[in-house]
Order: C-alpha cells, then sequence, then structure tokens
C-alpha cells in the first residue's frame, strides 16, 4: 500500500505509469482444490484486499508467477495448475501477469506458455501477459500470439555493461516488436545506486526509444530529485508511448518514427572512457529542414556554444534550425 500511495503522490501515477506488481515470494501453499494462497505472514489481509486498494487509487493490480513446478524462489508454480490460477487470479482482479520460467518438466516454453496464455483468455478478464522466458528460446521470434510482452534477454542488473548488453541483444529483434507485443530488455535499474544519474537518463531513452515496457525497478518510496526527473520526463515517456509503437533499431544510430512524422534519435555516448572530450555528430540521415529539440531537457540544440566546460551536466547543447538557417545548413549539426 505505501508503494501504490508513493506512485500518486510523487506524480508517477500522472506521468502514466499504471501497474503495482508483486513478484515472486507472495504465494506460500495450495489448498485441497488447488487453490493457491498467499503468504499470511506477508500478505494477512489476503490479496484480493491489495487489489482493491490499489484500483481504488486507480491504478493496475499485477502478480508473479512460473511456468514450472516452483517459482524461482521455490513457492508453488503454475504448472498444471493453469487454469485454476487464472481463475483465482480473474476472482482478485489481477490485471497484469509476469509469467517465469524456472523449475519446469523440461518442456519448451512454446508448449507451456500457450497453456497460461488460453487459461487468461477464457477467465474472463484481460489480464497483461508478461512473458519472463529470459530470451533462452528467442520468444521474439514466437510469442506474438502467445503474450502482451517477452523477455528478450537474461535479467538485468544495476550497471552499464549489463544494461547495454540488454539492450543490444533487445535491439536484434526490433522487427518483431508492436502494437500488442512488445519487447522487454527487463525492468529499469534507475534509483537503485549502480550507474550515475547521467547513465540512467541513458538507460530510460534507450528504453523508451525501443518501446519496451517502463516497469520501475526501486524503491519509490525514496526516490532522489534526479531518479523521479528521469522517470517522468514527460517527453522521454511520448517516445515510449507513441501511437505507432515502432521500436528504434540501431544502425550507425537508432531512431524510430513518430505518428506526425518526426524522427526519434537517441544519441548515447558508449565509450567506458572517463576522459572528457568534444565530440560531433554528423547529421547525414536526411536533410529536411525543422527542429531539433533534446527531450531530456525540452531544449532546442543550438550551433552557438557548441562545446562544454569540463565537469558541465549539459548533455545536449541548444540549437534551433529555423533561427540559425545561415550556420545549421539543416544538417551536420554541432551538438
Amino acid at each position: 500500500q505505501q508503494t501504490t500511495d508513493a506512485i500518486v503522490a510523487t506524480g508517477l501515477a500522472a506521468a502514466g505509469y499504471q501497474y503495482v506488481n508483486l513478484d515472486d515470494c507472495w504465494q506460500l501453499t495450495r489448498d485441497s482444490q488447488g487453490v493457491i494462497h498467499p503468504d499470511p505472514e506477508a500478505f494477512p489481509s489476503g490479496i484480493p484486499v491489495l487489489s482493491d486498494y490499489v484500483h481504488s487509487r486507480n491504478l493496475k493490480f499485477g502478480l508473479y508467477s512460473d511456468a514450472g513446478f516452483k517459482t524461482c524462489a521455490k513457492r508453488p508454480g503454475s504448472l498444471g495448475y493453469e487454469t485454476i490460477d487464472a481463475n483465482t487470479y480473474a476472482s482478485w482482479n489481477v490485471d497484469y501477469l509476469k509469467y517465469d520460467n524456472c523449475n519446469t518438466d523440461g518442456t519448451i516454453p512454446e508448449v507451456r506458455y500457450p497453456i497460461m496464455r488460453d487459461a487468461l483468455n477464457a477467465s474472463g478478464r484481460p489480464i497483461f501477459f508478461s512473458m519472463c522466458e529470459w530470451g533462452v528460446d528467442t520468444p521474439a521470434l514466437w510469442a506474438v500470439n502467445v503474450g502482451n510482452s517477452w523477455r528478450t534477454t537474461g535479467d538485468i542488473r544495476d550497471n552499464w555493461d549489463y544494461m547495454m548488453f540488454n539492450i543490444d541483444i533487445n535491439n536484434d529483434f526490433a522487427d518483431k516488436a508492436g502494437p500488442g507485443g512488445w519487447n522487454d530488455p527487463d525492468m529499469l535499474e534507475i534509483g537503485n545506486g549502480g550507474m550515475t544519474d547521467a547513465e540512467y537518463s541513458t538507460h530510460f531513452s534507450l528504453w523508451a526509444i525501443s518501446k519496451a515496457p517502463l516497469l520501475i525497478g526501486c524503491d519509490v518510496t525514496n526516490m532522489s530529485a534526479a531518479t523521479l526527473s528521469t522517470l517522468t520526463n514527460p517527453e522521454v515517456i511520448a517516445v515510449n508511448q507513441d501511437s505507432l509503437g515502432v521500436q528504434g533499431k540501431k544502425v550507425a544510430f537508432a531512431s524510430s518514427q513518430f505518428p506526425n512524422a518526426s524522427t526519434e534519435i537517441v544519441v548515447a555516448n558508449c565509450s567506458t572512457s572517463s576522459k572528457i572530450e568534444p565530440k560531433r555528430l554528423q547529421w547525414t540521415y536526411n536533410s529536411q529542414d525543422g527542429t531539433i529539440r533534446s527531450a531530456l531537457n525540452g531544449k532546442c540544440l543550438s550551433i552557438n556554444n557548441c562545446s562544454i566546460d569540463e565537469g558541465a551536466a549539459i548533455v545536449l547543447n541548444e540549437c534551433h534550425f529555423n533561427d540559425s538557417q545561415a550556420q545549421c545548413q539543416g544538417k551536420n549539426q554541432q551538438w
């Protein structure tokens, strides 16, 4: 309930974050009828009460289960209980199910995951089906008719190398995602302390342009101002949520199209060097006139004062095509 309250109080809900999801360890036993029951110490009032509370704050409620006999934390899994569990979740007004892939019977995911899909569909309640198969059996190639999202990668960790590793793998399947089915490079690590604020901004921007689910993985009851600012940046969120849903793909750069015919681009310095040095990005993608704006800070990019002082926090300098045509020439901008 504290997490739910914080999502509302901090403005995360107003920014578009909808789901409050319980991960592994909420479940403890099954009764003689096979019905799953929560851990009474952790949830003394039961799951329906929590679900009702989340919904009372105009948010949606999510649960976790596993396509195996036991979850990754050795709690009861859903293998063999798909129909019972789906009906239970529906009776609890669950809106989202993360479905993991631990402790299975050896059957391939292409067989096990559709069973839960069918059970959820038959439950009578629309439940977002998040397939946490870790990308082992390349679900991006077959899961479009099974889930609403599918993990393309192993678990993320809160450091730069793991984050970049996951987004690079996710990029390989850019053409498999779209409205109704999304590539998922795992949840956001923003605010957990393993990266700098600038690196977290890059993390958020890459997830946004990849149209990945934006699932917050930090303690939202104790966020820094920088973390909250990154997670609620309206222009970056708009990139993620545009109606076309075309995933940006890394070529010489990664870009995707907005429905109003503009182009979204993430410029990321992936060097591991701590040396500060000027960089020039050659704008050769096309020569159309228009405006280049930084979604991170809302500023236009200006050729004037295009270098930054050592230690400055500014990532992109200001430049506006229409205000400086003589200097900018519509392409080959200095950033």
